[in-house]
C-alpha cells in the first residue's frame, strides 16, 4: 500500500467496513502498516465516527483501544495525548455500573485492557484501574492485576479471600488459581495452611484447589491424608476424590483409601471406591475383602459386598463369594450382594437365576433392590421379564414401582408387559403410577390404548405422575391432535405447577416439534410467568421454533427489568436472537433503552442491542462477583 493512496483507500475501508467482523483484523493490520502520524489520524477517525448506538455499545472506543495496543511504540511518541484519552475513557467505562453497561461490552473491554500486557502502557493502565478500585468489581481487578504485571499480588488477594465462609467464593478462588496455573511453593504453602482453618467450607475449597493445581508432592499428599480424618464428611469426601485425581498410587495412599471402604458415610465409601479404581487396578485387596465378607459384623459384610461391585472384581472367586452372601441372614447384606453382582456385568445363568430368586425374598427391601439389580445387569430374557411382571402385584408399593422401573430399563415391548403395566396405571400408590407411566413411555408402544391411557394420566392428582405422563407422551413421539391439545391444556391451566409447564414445553417443542398457533400462543403466555424456569423454557422453545412473533416483544422487554439473573439474560438473548429474523424487534429494543435510562438493569437492554447489531457468538463470563458461569450470546 503506497503512502497517500494507501491511506485514502484505508480511510474508505474504515468508513465502509469499520465494524464488520470479517474485516476488523485486516483493518487493524493495515492501520499498523501506516506511518505513526497516519495511525493517529486513523484512530481519531474511528473515535469520531460516532457509529450507530455508540453511546451504549462503545464499539468505536473499543476498536480504538485495540488499535492502540498494536501501535503503542509509535503513538506514545507521536500523539501521547491521544493515548491518554483512550486509556482514560476505557478505564472510566470499566468503572461504570456493570448492570448498566452490559456484559457484552464488559467482556470486550476486559480483553482490550488485558491486551496492554507487556506494552509500555501496562503499568499505567493498571494504575488507572487501581485508582478507580472502589468502583471496579474486585474479581475483575484481580484479573487485571494478573494480566498486567502483578500476578503475585493477584494470587495474594485470592488467597486472603479463601477466609470467606461462602463456599462459592472458595470455588471461584480455586478456579482463578487454577487458570493462573500457579503451583508455586509459596502458593502451595499458603494453601496447606488453609487446611487447618476452623471453617469446613474453607478446608473443602482448599482441598479442591490443591487437586486442581495438580501438585502431588509428598508434602501435599501427607497433608491430604490427614484430611481423611477431618470431622466434616464433605471435607473427607473431596479429599478422597482429590487423592485419586492426583494419581499418587503409593501404598500409603492406597491403604488409606481402602480403609475408607468401611466408613459409616456412604458417600465416603463411594468416593473411596472411585479413587481406588483410578489408582489401583490390581487384585491387591481382594483377599481382604473376601475375609470381610465373612466378618461377624453385618455392616462390614455389607460394605465389603458394595466394594466388590464398585471395584469391579470380576473373578470367579469374587462372583462365588458374593452369591453366597445372597443367603446372608442380614437383609442389607443380601441386597448389597445382589447389586454388586449386577455391577460386575456377569450374565451367566447362575447369576441371573440367583438374582431372580431374590425377587421372592421375605424382605421387601431385598426384593426392591433385586429389581434394581436386574435392571442394572441389563439382561433380557423371558424368565427375567416374567419374574418382573409378577412383582407388579407385590404387596409392597416400592417393589411394584421398582419392577416397573426395571421393565422400563429393559425396554421389553411384549403385549404381556404392556397389558400388565396398563393394569397398574390406577395403583393406589403415587410412586407405582409414576414408574408405570414412565415404563409405558419407554416401551415405544404408540397404540391408541397406550396413548389414551397416558393422556388420562395428565389429570392425575399427583404432580409427579402428570410429569411422567408428559415425558412419556413426548418420548413416544405421538403428535396427534389429542396429545397436542392435552399438553396445551396443561400449559394454559393457571393452577398448574411450574414444573408441569416446563415438562409440557419440553414435550411439545423438544420432542414433538409443534409450532401450531395454539402452541405458539400458549408459549407466549408463559413469557410473562414470574417463575424464571418457566419463562426461560418458553423463550428457548420459541427460539427453537424460529418464530419471531411480534407478540413476544412486550413480555420479553418486561423481563429485562426482572431481578432474577437467569431471566433478564435469557430475555436479552431472545430479543437479540429474534431481531435477526424480524425488523420489528430492533426498534422496540432501542425504544426500551431510551425509556429506561435510569433503570439499574439498563445493561440487559444493551446486551440485547449488542446481539441485534453484532449478530455473532460471544462467550460472556458472568462477573457477578462470585460466578464463573458463561452465557453464549449469538
Amino acid at each position: 500500500m503506497d503512502n497517500r493512496d494507501g491511506f485514502d483507500i484505508l480511510c474508505d475501508r474504515l468508513n465502509t467496513h469499520l465494524h464488520e467482523p470479517e474485516w476488523q483484523q485486516r483493518l487493524l493490520e493495515e492501520i499498523s502498516q501506516q506511518e505513526p502520524q497516519n495511525i493517529a489520524k486513523l484512530i481519531k477517525t474511528i473515535l469520531d465516527r460516532n457509529s450507530d448506538y455508540e453511546q451504549w455499545l462503545h464499539r468505536d472506543l473499543l476498536l480504538a483501544g485495540r488499535c492502540l495496543v498494536q501501535n503503542v511504540q509509535n503513538l506514545k511518541v507521536t500523539d501521547n495525548s491521544l493515548c491518554q484519552d483512550i486509556l482514560q475513557r476505557l478505564v472510566e467505562l470499566e468503572a461504570g455500573d456493570r448492570l448498566r453497561v452490559g456484559q457484552n461490552v464488559r467482556h470486550k473491554l476486559l480483553k482490550v485492557l488485558c491486551s496492554f500486557s507487556g506494552t509500555d502502557f501496562e503499568a499505567q493502565v493498571l494504575q488507572l484501574l487501581k485508582d478507580r478500585a472502589k468502583l471496579i468489581d474486585k474479581w475483575r481487578l484481580v484479573d487485571y492485576q494478573a494480566a498486567l504485571g502483578e500476578k503475585e499480588r493477584a494470587i495474594a488477594s485470592l488467597l486472603t479471600w479463601m477466609d470467606n465462609s461462602d463456599p462459592i467464593i472458595g470455588y471461584c478462588v480455586s478456579e482463578r488459581l487454577r487458570k493462573l496455573g500457579d503451583g508455586s511453593q509459596e502458593v502451595v504453602s499458603l494453601l496447606l495452611a488453609q487446611l487447618e482453618d476452623e471453617n469446613a467450607d474453607i478446608r473443602r475449597a482448599t482441598v479442591s484447589t490443591l487437586g486442581k493445581l495438580g501438585n502431588n508432592s509428598q508434602t501435599v499428599i501427607n497433608a491430604l491424608l490427614a484430611r481423611l480424618e477431618d470431622e466434616c464428611p464433605r471435607v473427607r469426601s473431596i479429599t478422597a476424590y482429590t487423592l485419586g485425581h492426583l494419581g499418587n498410587s503409593s501404598q500409603k495412599v492406597i491403604s488409606a483409601l481402602f480403609a475408607l471402604l468401611q466408613d459409616e458415610n456412604p458417600l465416603m465409601r463411594y468416593k473411596a471406591c472411585n479413587s481406588l479404581r483410578m489408582l489401583d487396578n490390581s487384585q491387591t485387596f481382594m483377599s481382604v475383602l473376601l475375609a470381610q465378607l465373612e466378618n461377624e459384623n453385618f455392616q462390614i459384610r455389607s460394605r465389603a459386598a458394595y466394594a466388590f461391585g464398585r471395584l469391579k472384581y470380576t473373578s470367579e472367586t469374587a462372583i462365588n463369594a458374593l452369591m453366597l452372601r445372597l443367603n446372608d441372614e442380614n437383609a442389607e447384606v443380601r441386597y448389597r450382594a445382589s447389586l454388586a453382582l449386577s455391577y460386575l456385568g456377569n450374565t451367566s445363568d447362575k447369576v441371573v437365576n440367583t438374582l431372580i430368586s431374590q425377587l421372592e425374598d421375605e424382605n421387601a427391601k431385598v426384593r426392591y433392590w433385586a429389581t434394581k439389580a436386574l435392571a442394572e445387569l441389563g439382561y433380557v430374557s423371558e424368565i427375567v421379564i416374567n419374574a418382573l411382571v409378577s412383582r407388579l402385584e407385590d404387596e409392597n408399593a416400592e417393589v411394584r414401582g421398582g419392577a416397573a422401573d426395571a421393565l422400563s430399563s429393559l425396554s421389553d415391548r411384549s403385549n404381556i408387559v404392556i397389558n400388565a403395566l396398563l393394569e397398574k396405571l390406577e395403583d393406589e400408590n403415587e410412586f407405582v403410577r409414576r414408574s408405570v407411566v414412565y415404563a409405558l413411555g419407554m416401551s415405544g408402544n404408540t397404540s391408541d390404548t397406550v396413548v389414551t391411557s397416558l393422556v388420562a394420566k395428565l389429570e392425575d392428582e399427583e404432580s409427579s405422575v402428570r410429569q411422567a405422563a408428559i415425558s412419556s407422551l413426548g418420548e413416544l413421539g405421538n403428535a396427534s391432535d389429542l396429545v397436542v391439545s392435552a399438553l396445551v391444556d396443561r400449559l394454559e391451566d393457571e393452577n398448574e405447577d411450574a414444573d408441569i409447564y416446563c415438562y409440557a414445553i419440553g414435550a411439545l417443542v423438544g420432542y414433538l416439534g409443534q409450532s401450531s398457533e395454539p402452541v405458539i400462543t400458549a408459549l407466549i403466555k408463559q413469557l410473562s410467568n414470574t417463575n424464571g424456569g418457566v419463562f426461560s423454557n418458553a423463550a428457548e422453545a420459541l427460539e427453537r421454533l424460529g418464530n419471531p412473533d411480534r407478540r413476544t416483544i412486550d413480555p420479553l422487554l418486561a423481563q429485562l427489568d426482572n431481578s432474577e439473573l437467569a431471566v433478564n439474560r435469557r430475555a436479552a438473548y431472545s430479543l437479540g436472537y429474534f431481531s435477526k429474523q424480524s425488523s420489528e424487534f430492533l426498534p422496540a429494543i432501542i425504544e426500551w433503552i431510551e425509556q429506561h435510562q435510569d433503570s439499574k438493569f439498563l445493561g440487559y437492554g444493551i446486551d440485547a442491542l449488542w446481539l441485534a447489531i453484532e449478530g455473532r457468538e460471544v462467550k460472556i463470563p458472568i462477573d457477578n462477583g462470585v460466578s464463573s458461569v458463561s452465557l453464549v450470546m449469538g
